[in-house]
């Protein structure tokens, strides 16, 4: 399969193919920071791959500090966009890509209730849901819209079983599926660096700096554990609060000790990849983070939590140390059982880097491209 950058996402390639469905995928802007706009290109190269004629639309912000004003300008110009696009030339299957929570529904909604007529199946992706907050109390109008999404939809895509089980108990007349994101290892080097005697482990946190992904237990575990192991926590990733952020690691005495760089991509992030030792994602919900694929595709040994599509693809103990949300303990337990082994931060590493293969768009669009086709033959048979 060819390989197509981040940029790469040609909107009309494969369009004209004759006897093919026709597929409007509507993806995350390539502007945009985090891992929909790498994913994109893959899904849309390999459903081209599959037989399917396939062209793109965008459908998300447009870059990272939207104003209110715009979120709403933007959205709605997309919608126009789409709309025009599907009266001018219908397609077989509108594939939205887009997550779960109250800012993509107060988007998908709109969506829902004005393309369903224009267009045989709909189908929708979510990276990251949050199937949990259906259950509880004072969340009327969050279920409502939810539902009102979901239940035009043909069928829904999901990242975990955990999800999967959760969504099919909230609708269970709404047809939901498995599946897992496309992968393509980034050129690298095969070789880890070596360490000299008392050099620092460097350990590497690649994400979002915030609650929901643990930063404040890692950075709370790093203190408890400097005194004892020499290690780096280097943290890579757009901070809401990075001002904040600073002084929680300089009012915990670990300025020296724990850096956080920023948002970091490309070229850049390999290398903080490859220098890296050990990778930790502490995260209190998760889907399945193409970060941990990164890691594994770099050689590094994880540890994260027990969550979701962790727990789907990660061997306890084999690809990762698997610990419970929120639980600094097992955190701190686990991270300094890998600071000081460094045979299992090897071994972990080589299980890694050969079981990320199995994320190969080869191996995974093809599962999209079988629910596409059952959900059509599902609805011409009607």
């Amino acid at each position: 399969m060819r390989d197509v950058g981040r940029h790469g996402v040609d909107s009309s390639a494969g369009s004209n193919e004759r006897g093919a469905d026709h597929i409007l995928f509507l993806a995350a802007s390539p502007t945009i920071d985090g891992p929909l706009p790498k994913l994109a290109p893959h899904m849309v190269a390999g459903l081209r791959e599959a037989g399917f004629a396939v062209d793109v639309s965008y459908w998300s912000r447009r870059h990272e500090d939207e104003s209110l004003w715009e979120k709403a300008l933007g959205r709605a110009q997309d919608l126009i966009a789409v709309v025009r696009r599907l009266r001018r030339r219908p397609v077989d299957v509108l594939f939205v890509t887009t997550a779960h929570n109250w800012g993509a529904l107060l988007r998908d909604v709109p969506l829902m209730l004005t393309v369903r007529s224009l267009c045989s199946v709909i189908v929708l992706q979510f990276h990251g849901s949050e199937p949990e907050d259906l259950m509880g109390h004072g969340h009327r109008l969050f279920r409502m819209l939810t539902r009102l999404v979901v239940g035009r939809a043909d069928a829904v895509l999901v990242l975990s079983s955990e999800e999967l089980t959760q969504w099919r108990r909230f609708a269970p007349e709404t047809t939901f599926r498995l599946v897992t994101n496309p992968f393509v290892s980034p050129e690298r080097p095969v070789s880890r660096p070596r360490r000299s005697a008392g050099e620092p482990v460097r350990v590497l946190f690649v994400g979002r700096l915030e609650h929901a992904k643990g930063v404040d237990d890692l950075i709370d575990v790093v203190g408890e554990l400097a005194p004892a192991f020499p290690l780096r926590l280097e943290l890579a990733g757009r901070a809401d609060e990075a001002l904040q952020l600073q002084r929680r690691i300089s009012a915990a005495g670990l300025d020296g000790v724990v850096e956080s760089l920023g948002y970091v991509e490309g070229p850049a992030l390999w290398r903080l990849y490859q220098e890296a030792d050990v990778f930790v994602l502490p995260s209190r919900r998760e889907g399945f983070p193409l970060v941990l694929l990164e890691a594994m595709a770099f050689g590094l040994p994880i540890v994260t939590t027990g969550i979701r599509g962790a727990a789907d693809h990660l061997i306890d103990g084999r690809n990762a140390l698997l610990v419970a949300p929120g639980d600094r303990r097992a955190l701190a337990s686990a991270l300094a059982r890998l600071l000081q082994d460094a045979d299992l931060r090897r071994e972990m590493g080589a299980a890694n880097r050969a079981a990320v293969a199995r994320f190969s768009p080869e191996w995974v669009v093809p599962r999209y491209a079988a629910i596409i086709r059952e959900v059509l033959d599902r609805t011409r048979a009607v």
